[in-house]
């Protein structure tokens, strides 16, 4: 008869074990998740915190493109501006440096005139020196050419 009712019993005691362990795990899950107003409330409120963070560093971030997009325009409109006065400037220089060739060029043709100048004048010193040589020398081969014949005139007489 025992060995009849063994099988019952045996299921008995296992169906009893696994009841009691349900229990116990389902209490030891209990105290798991047992947490108290207060900090339901803490949680709650830290958690609305990091939302209104999380809204504020999203505001900010879209503040920043803006900005960045902003600051990125005006370093290109800066960058343009300034491409077009090196320009200008480059242009400017070169046109400074052709007057400033040419001017050289003018210069270096006057200063070839002034010495050409001065040799034509040194030449017609020359000249004029000669030519007053030999005015003097024929005023004195005049002169001699007068003293002998009154020397001759006068020697005839």
């Amino acid at each position: 008869m025992c060995l009849k009712y063994r099988g019952f019993w045996l299921s008995l005691l296992f169906s009893v074990c696994l009841i009691l362990f349900a229990r116990q795990a389902a209490q030891a899950q209990e105290r798991w998740f047992l947490i108290s107003e207060t900090e339901l409330q803490s949680i709650e409120q830290y958690k609305q915190n990091r939302e209104q963070e999380r809204l504020s560093w999203l505001s900010q971030v879209r503040v920043l493109k803006q900005d960045s997009q902003s600051l990125n325009d005006q370093l290109a409109r800066a960058m343009e501006q300034n491409r077009k006065l090196e320009a200008l400037f480059n242009k400017s220089e070169n046109e400074k440096l052709m007057l400033l060739s040419s001017k050289n060029g003018e210069i270096e043709k006057l200063k070839q005139e002034a010495a050409q100048m001065e040799r034509i004048a040194a030449d017609e010193k020359i000249k004029s020196q000669r030519r007053l040589f030999i005015i003097v020398l024929s005023v004195l081969l005049n002169a001699i050419i007068c003293v002998l014949l009154i020397y001759r005139f006068i020697k005839r007489k």
